[in-house]
């Protein structure tokens, strides 16, 4: 197979060849990839001072082609989220050519400091398939992310543990499988990088297996609701619930695969579900 090389030459004059087949044509998003297999959707090709596009082939007439770098990373962290998702122009409007303050199902903080940065993402309810992006977790300004009412699979993206500002957590109603991310009260080496203000948090009516992580425990010290119900979660329920999440108010664990002795206090909370025939109440002398 002949082969060809393409000079990549950066802004800062950073220069790397890359060696493609001439029998295996590339997309340009592809040589993104080959670019920075990380954030692929941040770079712009140049060729000849003319833009390429992302679906367009690359050939060997492309010897040397120059990038740059994409300014506003939560814009085209959305239109890596909607490509990723499937989901269509029409029902989601979001495009460069308009302000992202009319984008649908955001919001956007009005302070001059923040201005641009998105403080919320609905896209509940719109048929969504496939597995939810990792690049959910660049989106650092959030404060409520709501996926429910989808059919969205696979496992929850630890990267969401990066979402250090958010307080609320929707990803019920779907059909996401594996174990509860720890990331997501995890305390990781980074100091203040974990789910210290998540105050709502409801992983209800999916597929989750595995036992409920005393991370959650632990690390979501402003929790007020957590629903887990109608998963195959299995082991005991972790004693830290009852003496670490001392702003619980309702908790939800019923349809699961729960046993052992509910941890006392529970059962004083405002609400408080669970399978009677699987726990039974912890006696105390």
């Amino acid at each position: 197979m002949s082969k060809y090389e393409v000079y990549v030459k950066g802004i800062t004059g950073d220069t790397k060849v890359i060696q493609l087949l001439n029998d295996n044509p590339i997309t340009v998003y592809d040589f993104k990839k080959l670019i920075d297999k990380d954030e692929p959707y941040m770079l712009i090709l140049l060729h000849n001072g003319v833009e390429l596009n992302d679906e367009q082939f690359l050939s060997a007439e492309y010897n040397t082609i120059h990038y740059l770098v994409k300014l506003n990373i939560e814009v085209e962290t959305l239109l890596e989220i909607k490509r990723k998702m499937n989901i269509e122009d029409a029902e989601l409007n979001w495009n460069r050519d308009m302000d992202l303050s009319d984008w649908d199902r955001i919001a956007i903080y009005s302070d001059n400091d923040l201005k641009y940065r998105v403080g919320c993402l609905d896209l509940s309810y719109l048929r969504l398939e496939g597995k939810i992006p990792k690049e959910i977790g660049k989106l650092v300004n959030l404060q409520s992310l709501n996926l429910s009412g989808n059919q969205l699979t696979g496992e929850i993206p630890k990267e969401i543990g990066k979402l250090v500002g958010l307080w609320e957590l929707r990803l019920n109603n779907n059909q996401l499988t594996g174990k509860i991310p720890k990331e997501i009260g995890e305390i990781p080496k980074e100091i203040d990088c974990r789910l210290t203000n998540l105050e709502y948090l409801d992983l209800s009516q999916n597929k989750l297996t595995g036992q409920i992580p005393k991370e959650i425990c632990c690390g979501l010290t402003e929790l007020e609701k957590l629903y887990l119900n109608d998963n195959q979660l299995t082991g005991e329920i972790p004693k830290e619930i009852a003496c670490e999440l001392t702003n619980l108010r309702e908790l939800c664990l019923n349809n699961n695969q729960l046993t052992g002795k509910i941890p006392h206090g529970l059962t004083d909370l405002e609400c408080f579900e669970y399978d009677e025939d699987k726990l039974t109440q912890k006696k105390h002398n």
